[in-house]
């Protein structure tokens, strides 16, 4: 038995079979005295074995058994009505005040990304947060460059298609739909007006190896999705930046500049910070678009 990664311990085991059952690899097996693992090379770490044990048997060495703590009851679970409710107050801000959000609020934001569920428990987000206002001035800057070069290359590329049927580069069509909104958003940066980051004090980028993660990004989406809720809890405000994540997809000289590797992928971007506008009213939505088989 490798101890270094899980193991069962006999004297506490009750031989109730409930981690066999939950085992998503199946490496659990009953023995005479209690359950052992056959194949701890294969554990994900997901903890079902621990987390459903009634006796707390299992150990999980590479774990740490403080966060195995109890579920929350029942009646401090939020009723769906609450909880839908919530979902629904959360918009875009893009307003913030000027005040840095103070560190242990961006260690909750993390951590609410940190439990986030994930293909085969992977766990293949890294988390970036820029926070000094040296870091966001330079890279708004360089962003702004970026998008204003690839504006006039596109709608360069589209007057030679048109004046001598040269083929349009890739995505030019995605590009020629926002390349007049790069400009004027350069336009209005030089004015002191930042369409970009809103000047907030506070920005995350999430990404992650592609060879190591779920295809399409689900596992940084998820991430995300439960790190602006954390933040709306937090009373702070949050806005998904696909722009940001574009031109540092686009460019290696910007990945570097914020130290991602090479390789990997950005996949989601937000903003965060001290609200300055307080929303009165829920959002609404297009009905849903649902097939029930």
């Amino acid at each position: 038995m490798d101890r270094e990664i899980v193991a069962i311990d006999a004297h506490r085991c009750n031989r109730c079979g409930l981690c066999v059952e939950v085992c998503p690899r199946s490496i659990i097996e009953l023995g005479e005295e209690s359950a052992g693992i056959k194949a701890p090379q294969r554990c994900i770490l997901c903890g079902h074995c621990k987390a459903v044990c009634p006796e707390d048997a299992v150990i999980h060495y590479t774990l740490d058994p403080n966060e195995f703590a109890p579920v929350l009851p029942k009646d401090q679970i939020p009723d769906p009505e609450t909880l839908l409710a919530f979902f629904r107050s959360r918009r875009s801000i893009r307003f913030f005040k000027p005040e840095p959000v103070a560190q242990p609020l961006l260690e909750k934001i993390i951590q609410a990304g940190r439990f986030t569920p994930s293909g085969g428990n992977r766990q293949p987000v890294h988390f970036l947060v820029l926070q000094t206002p040296e870091c966001i001035n330079h890279l708004r800057q360089e962003i702004h460059s970026f998008l204003r070069q690839e504006a006039e290359a596109v709608l360069e590329a589209q007057e030679r298609h048109r004046k001598f049927g040269e083929p349009l580069p890739p995505r030019a069509e995605v590009k020629l739909g926002y390349a007049p909104l790069w400009l004027r958003m350069g336009k209005l940066f030089e004015m002191g007006k930042d369409l970009l980051f809103y000047y907030a004090p506070v920005i995350f980028v999430l990404y992650l190896d592609p060879e190591k993660a779920s295809p399409f990004g689900v596992d940084a989406g998820l991430a995300a999705m439960q790190m602006v809720l954390m933040a709306e809890s937090l009373e702070l405000g949050t806005c998904f930046s696909g722009f940001l994540s574009t031109a540092l997809n686009s460019s290696p000289q910007l990945k570097s500049l914020v130290r991602i590797p090479a390789a990997h992928q950005v996949l989601v971007s937000f903003m965060t910070g001290h609200p300055d506008i307080r929303f009165q009213r829920t959002v609404a939505r297009k009905p849903a678009q649902v097939t029930y088989l």
